[in-house]
């Protein structure tokens, strides 16, 4: 049990780098863009059009920080409490094709050589498999799945 309960935390603290990383580049671009901005002002007149694309562009980071902001307070949700028994938000689900964290959308990650696909509760193969325990079998995309392990 314990090690299983380290092996979740070791997938949650590398999506929680993933996420933290895309916010700091998104915020760094998006100060950097700023910065351009403020310059263009100054050199430019004010019916000049790059810093209203400058500024567009800024918007577009912001944007991309905050869903990453959005996303690590989700992902803060993940308990270690306790280990899950079935499929739900939190848990890691060993199948006899793939591994899979339950928490949001952010594909594969690598943790101790083993690759894990990091999904949220709404793709359709979460859908397809919720609620299952270990030892429950379910079929997604014509493929039949056997649940090796849930914790």
């Amino acid at each position: 049990m314990k090690e299983k309960l380290e092996l979740k935390k070791q997938i949650y603290n590398k999506c929680l780098s993933i996420l933290e990383e895309n916010a700091e580049t998104a915020r760094q671009t998006m100060n950097q863009i700023q910065k351009d901005a403020n310059e263009a002002e100054q050199e430019h007149d004010v019916f000049d059009g790059s810093r209203s694309e400058l500024l567009r562009e800024r918007d577009i980071y912001a944007e991309q920080l905050q869903k990453a902001v959005d996303e690590i307070q989700i992902l803060k949700k993940v308990s270690f409490d306790g280990l899950e028994d079935q499929v739900e938000f939190g848990a890691v689900v060993i199948t006899n094709k793939q591994k899979m964290f339950i928490a949001l959308g952010l594909g594969k990650v690598e943790v101790n050589g083993e690759t894990y696909y990091v999904i949220s509760k709404d793709v359709p193969i979460y859908k397809a498999m919720e609620g299952l325990k270990k030892g429950d079998t379910f079929t997604f995309n014509n493929m039949n799945f056997s649940i090796e392990d849930v914790f």
